[in-house]
């Protein structure tokens, strides 16, 4: 009787030593469930939005990922005995593969692209003098009737007195503000025009721009240089955006050696393209980059990613007058559609 009984206890306590290790291996398991998950739809979207050049044979592929990762899920949920031997290999270097295919693919700026985007812009800087190349400078009837006008633009570069923080929002709420909004930069110059600097994502022609397509290298880069009659102007008259203007604190020696910067981006885009990105390679994240090497990581500070929020980031780290309420500072700084920046050019011009 007593060695039954301690038979019965040493099982009872093996028992309950050993349903801590279950918990926790089944945890594991789904955590390792969930990563597979989360790698089966990036793989998924990746081999839909590829370069393959005919889509059904996209799409069969993505279903067979998909079907790859679901099935690696389930052999995961199951326990070890019953796990087909090759479960814990497949499915990771399928992924492998993808993963490099897609990230073999690469840019180009050989495509039919929409007619604003269409030549890319050059800097050639010999001394004091700035020659801007394929400066677009548009007239527009309505968003989609223009003139296409790309000329080309000198200026001194000790002419370059100021910097001014635009933002875009075609989604604002009552005071101005919103989650999303398009950033760029304006150039002032000496008794002339500002020169306008906007990094967008270039579209071929039928092509619209999609949040989740810019992530899996749907849209390629460009800096967009021109007049603030047409890239601010055709923002602010035409497509019903909201655009504020914010002047930067910096002095004119910095903003003409950040001109110099973007000058050097532009001439290198031209010689190589680069894939969008909408969180990694952006209109924002760009201009951090550029700008402020040393606060690169704040490109993900919450109110650059919600870029809509950019001039709060800037408010708050001083990089505009702060010495007023954001408020007042937003309402202060909105472009109507009869603002002089954007009015249209006299015939002499």
């Amino acid at each position: 009787m007593l060695a039954a009984r301690m038979v019965e206890r040493c099982e009872s306590n093996h028992a309950d030593s050993s349903r801590p290790i279950r918990w926790r291996s089944r945890l594991g398991r789904v955590g390792l469930a969930l990563i597979v998950l989360l790698f089966t739809l990036w793989g998924a979207a990746a081999i839909s939005l590829s370069n393959l050049p005919v889509a059904p044979i996209r799409l069969l592929l993505a279903i067979a990922f998909t079907a790859l990762g679901l099935w690696t899920i389930r052999m995961l949920m199951v326990p070890p005995r019953g796990r087909h031997r090759f479960a814990g290999l497949t499915f990771p270097l399928t992924f492998v593969i993808v993963w490099t295919w897609w990230w073999l693919i690469p840019p180009s700026h050989d495509r039919d692209w929409v007619e604003p985007q269409s030549r890319l812009p050059t800097i050639e800087i010999a001394e004091d003098t700035l020659t801007i190349n394929a400066y677009r400078d548009f007239r527009y009837d309505s968003n989609e009737a223009f003139d296409a006008i790309f000329r080309t633009r000198e200026v001194a570069l000790s002419a370059i007195e100021s910097a001014d923080l635009y933002l875009s929002r075609w989604q604002s709420r009552g005071d101005g503000s919103g989650r999303t909004a398009h950033t760029f930069l304006g150039f002032n110059v000496r008794d002339e025009q500002p020169i306008i600097i906007s990094i967008e994502a270039r579209l071929e022609r039928g092509e619209s721009f999609g949040l989740i397509r810019s992530c899996f290298k749907q849209h390629e880069l460009i800096y967009v240089v021109g007049s603030p009659r047409d890239v601010v102007g055709v923002r602010v008259r035409h497509r019903g955006e909201r655009v504020t203007r914010f002047r930067l604190r910096a002095a004119p020696e910095e903003v003409r050696s950040l001109l110099l910067e973007y000058a050097r981006e532009v001439n290198e885009l031209a010689e190589q393209p680069r894939w969008y990105h909408l969180l990694r390679n952006n209109c924002t994240t760009n201009i951090v980059r550029i700008a402020f090497p040393d606060r690169r990581r704040a490109r993900w500070d919450y109110r650059l990613l919600l870029n809509g929020r950019a001039d709060r980031f800037a408010h708050a780290h001083g990089l505009i007058d702060d010495s007023v309420a954001l408020e007042q500072l937003r309402s202060e700084a909105v472009v109507g559609p009869h603002d002089r920046l954007i009015k249209p050019a006299r015939p002499q011009e």
